[in-house]
């Protein structure tokens, strides 16, 4: 159902246009989806790294969560950045 006055042929013939955004804009918006991504990535690492390091014997629990958290950040900046990237969220 389209919420509209327009009618159906009016739609059908109209053409999505991108705005022209300023450099400054881009670079903002760019920075913004960079920082969302690195918390993000972070974020979940952090989570991953503190499971890891339960399930390991006490004495090897720092071990356990630097390995896993080094390995899981780079895991889920490519994670993220890929689900970035398939709903859209890129600046060219």
């Amino acid at each position: 159902m389209i919420l509209t006055t327009m009618g159906r042929d009016e739609i059908k013939r109209r053409k999505m246009r991108d705005a022209d955004f300023s450099p400054e804009y881009k670079r903002l918006l760019r920075g913004c989806l960079f920082g969302a991504r690195g918390g993000l990535s972070v974020g979940f690492a952090i989570a991953s790294a503190t499971l890891g390091s339960w399930l390991t014997p006490a004495r090897y629990g720092w071990l356990a969560f630097a390995l896993i958290g080094s390995t899981m950040s780079v895991v889920y900046w490519w994670v993220w950045g890929r689900i970035f990237k398939n709903v859209g969220l890129t600046v060219e």
